[in-house]
């Protein structure tokens, strides 16, 4: 397996020790089990399920409201991009991907979820460029940092633009 979700993982002590624990900035939710499993397997260690394992997870207990649990859904999803991709693909392929969702979505609270998420991406972009020289075992160059962020702010303006154009739409 790639990964396994967070509510049920079991995961050796020595195993820990040796990767660390779950990435802080993903807290309060989504895509740390991710980032840990894809840790615990550069480390040269296996995903593995128990197909026998049966447990009730209670999603939602953090919050109910709905338009929160999508953003810290996009912000850990930025963030495991951010720390684990190479910038050229952040600048290509997922570039494309992001300005295609924007232009065919119709789901305007996800939308709102994600303009939050950038603005979080933005905001927060020193501290992920830390945890991506982590990751990647090298400094990000000023450079680098200069393209994630004009990334950032540009896919954020084109999320907004998308959306008000869907809005515009709406009332003609």
């Amino acid at each position: 397996m790639d990964y396994v979700t967070g509510a049920a993982l079991v995961i050796r002590a020595d195993v820990l020790n040796q990767i660390g624990l779950f990435d802080e900035l993903y807290n309060p939710a989504y895509m740390e089990e991710v980032d840990l499993c894809l840790r615990v397997r550069r480390a040269g260690y296996r995903i593995v399920v128990n197909p026998d394992a049966c447990l009730i997870h209670y999603e939602g207990t953090a919050t109910t409201e709905h338009v929160q649990r999508l953003h810290w859904f996009n912000r850990g999803r930025l963030l495991f991009l951010i720390k684990t991709r190479p910038l050229s693909q952040l600048l290509t392929e997922f570039a494309t991907a992001e300005r295609a969702y924007f232009k065919t979505t119709r789901d305007f609270t996800n939308m709102r979820a994600i303009k939050r998420a950038y603005l979080d991406a933005i905001l927060r972009l020193d501290a992920w460029c830390a945890a991506r020289e982590v990751y990647q075992g090298q400094p990000v160059l000023q450079d680098d940092r200069e393209q994630l962020m004009d990334l950032l702010v540009s896919l954020r303006n084109d999320c907004i633009r998308a959306d008000c154009e869907k809005i515009d739409q709406r009332f003609q």
